[in-house]
């Protein structure tokens, strides 16, 4: 038999198989369907966290260290010029938000999610340069800010700087 191109849809005719037929698959469903959340179009189920460092002056600090832990991970990055830091691409669940003060601005201010949107650290008033921060999917939990201050002339600081092994140091300021 002599196999003839089909016009419509491009295929060969070839000839019959010989032999047995073989057996379909089976595939058994069981439970109920789940359907996916719905998502608005454009939106992400990857969530992120951002916010922006500045001083109480409003001075706007660059190159302040920024660690995110929680859920089994450590991130770090850095503000820009313009004070402000992000992580993106964040499965859902519980973070923690670190600030690292900048030596000139060693004294911490405030730190606080600016946009309270229900979370349980949303009510955390403990100036300790932590933030909570409980993401859902596709959530981009903004305004996690830190305000920073410089000493007063004659304040003492005694800093605890990280160094290798895992040991710190001290460095004592005095401003005059």
């Amino acid at each position: 038999m002599e196999e003839e191109a089909d016009m419509d849809n491009d295929f060969v005719d070839a000839p019959p198989l010989s032999g047995s037929p073989t057996k379909s698959p089976t595939v058994a469903v069981t439970g109920s369907p789940t359907k996916a959340p719905a998502l608005a179009p454009g939106a992400s189920m990857t969530s992120m966290i951002s916010g922006v460092v500045k001083a109480d002056d409003g001075t706007l600090l660059e190159d302040v260290l920024i660690t995110l832990m929680g859920d089994g991970v450590e991130y770090t990055t850095r503000t820009g010029s313009d004070g402000y830091y992000e992580f993106t691409e964040l499965a859902a669940g519980e973070y923690t938000v670190v600030e690292t003060n900048p030596l000139e601005y060693p004294e911490n201010v405030s730190n606080r999610d600016e946009s309270p949107d229900g979370d349980v650290a949303d009510s955390d008033t403990a100036v300790n340069n932590k933030i909570g921060v409980t993401l859902n999917a596709g959530e981009h939990d903004e305004n996690n800010n830190f305000v920073d201050s410089k000493l007063a002339p004659g304040s003492i600081s005694l800093h605890s700087l990280p160094c290798d092994g895992g040991e710190g140091y001290g460095l004592l300021t005095l401003l005059e």
